[in-house]
């Protein structure tokens, strides 16, 4: 069931918005999440900083100078009374030090240093981007940076999924550079792995798939967004199961978690995307907000039923800025998602069929209403109309390829070349 045009149209958008508008911001806020959350005192124990002395004396003054220059108070953290206390696991990060600068004279001289104390511990990556004139996020709390990255990873799969006509399966196991650029063609590549009818060479499936011979050829957008997913983390995978790191026990074996990220988290993933962005429209009055489904939670199998509705019902309609979906289609059908193996042109048929079934339905629909035809074809096009009518009205399709085998027959293509 394809997604409606009125949820699909606006998800794009704000997923292309995260990558080209807020992007930057996002990677920055998370670098420095990444290296202080490195810092933490659970990540210290066993290592020595080798400090020398007096360094550990120089850095508060300097962390306070600066917190005075900026009109920013002490990184804050509320106890369970509900009252502000210093954050010290956090000003620990900030000095590279250990937790007990509490019960030292550094923590002393930040005690008694007169700074107020801060509702949150806020990162110093700034908010560059805007919206309608005002930052796209107020100042970045320390715990809002894994949120963001997640956010980010998710617009990048919408982008990636939707515009490339992949399985979610073969999105989902995307590796670490399998996007190039073929100048001689202008063409963006993308290669990975399939799975469905994998076998080997005996007739045995293949479960962890095996890498397909063509690659998907995509638009420059989806190759940006897999250039931003390289940036986001380290993994060999593009969507891995965790981004934020995990918390481990110093002498502990980390439990094994699967790698590439799942169907139902992808699907949670886009759902709390959709509410980031509607509780941000809401708050700064913005009408673009992403509207409910009518079918339900937006899951990624859904994407390529609706691209394929897209381009055979608004080719001309935008995705990005001059790139329009019968460009895309064209595009995609230079490389993997162009063959029948790849299974996009069955949902395109689908929609193909459903579009010149409706025409037909139209067009017998304004005869019988008096409609008049001239013309030298004109008592052609009324045989073809009522012919077609006849063969196709309450035809029940099996499957996609049912509908591209119906295509090709000589009634359905005849009555739409008439029309």
């Amino acid at each position: 069931m394809r997604i409606s045009e009125h949820t699909m149209q606006p998800l794009l958008r704000w997923a292309i918005r995260f990558l080209e508008d807020f992007s930057e911001d996002i990677v920055a806020a998370w670098d420095e999440y990444r290296m202080l959350h490195s810092r933490r005192p659970e990540h210290r124990r066993g290592q020595r900083r080798g400090r020398k002395s007096g360094e550990l004396q120089a850095d508060p003054r300097v962390f306070l100078d600066g917190l005075r220059s900026r009109g920013e108070g002490l990184p804050g953290s509320r106890r369970d009374d509900g009252t502000l206390g210093p954050a010290w696991r956090h000003i620990a990060s900030l000095l590279d030090c250990s937790a007990s600068i509490e019960n030292t004279g550094s923590g002393r001289l930040i005690l008694e240093s007169g700074l107020p104390i801060a509702d949150d511990c806020y990162l110093d990556t700034p908010a560059t981007a805007d919206l309608d004139g005002q930052p796209w996020h107020p100042r970045i709390p320390f715990d809002e940076a894994p949120r963001l990255a997640r956010l980010l990873s998710t617009a990048c799969f919408i982008i990636v999924a939707y515009l490339s006509g992949a399985r979610v399966g073969e999105v989902i196991n995307l590796r670490r550079g399998c996007v190039s650029h073929d100048k001689d063609l202008g063409l963006w590549l993308m290669e990975g792995l399939y799975f469905k009818g994998a076998e080997d060479e005996e007739g045995n499936k293949i479960p962890e798939g095996t890498v397909r011979e063509d690659p998907w050829v995509i638009i420059e957008v989806a190759a940006k967004a897999v250039a931003m997913l390289e940036q986001l983390h380290d993994s060999h995978l593009l969507f891995p199961n965790r981004l934020k790191p995990i918390k481990t026990t110093p002498g502990m074996e980390t439990k094994r978690r699967g790698e590439a990220r799942a169907d139902r988290l992808i699907a949670d993933d886009i759902t709390k995307f959709t509410d980031w962005v509607n509780e941000r429209c809401r708050l700064l009055g913005r009408k673009d907000h992403i509207p409910a489904d009518a079918g339900g939670t937006v899951a990624p199998s859904r994407f390529r039923r609706t691209l394929a509705w897209f381009i055979r019902r608004k080719p001309r309609g935008l995705i990005a800025a001059s790139i329009q979906y019968g460009h895309a289609y064209t595009q995609m059908l230079q490389g993997y998602a162009g063959s029948y193996e790849a299974g996009f042109l069955d949902d395109y048929a689908f929609e193909d069929w459903l579009f010149r079934m409706e025409g037909i339905a139209e067009d017998e629909r304004r005869l019988l209403a008096g409609e008049h035809v001239r013309g030298p074809a004109a008592d052609a096009y009324r045989y073809r109309v009522q012919a077609a009518s006849r063969e196709f009205a309450g035809r029940v399709l099996n499957s996609e390829r049912h509908a591209r085998d119906m295509l090709a027959t000589h009634s359905c293509r005849s009555t739409t070349a008439t029309a």
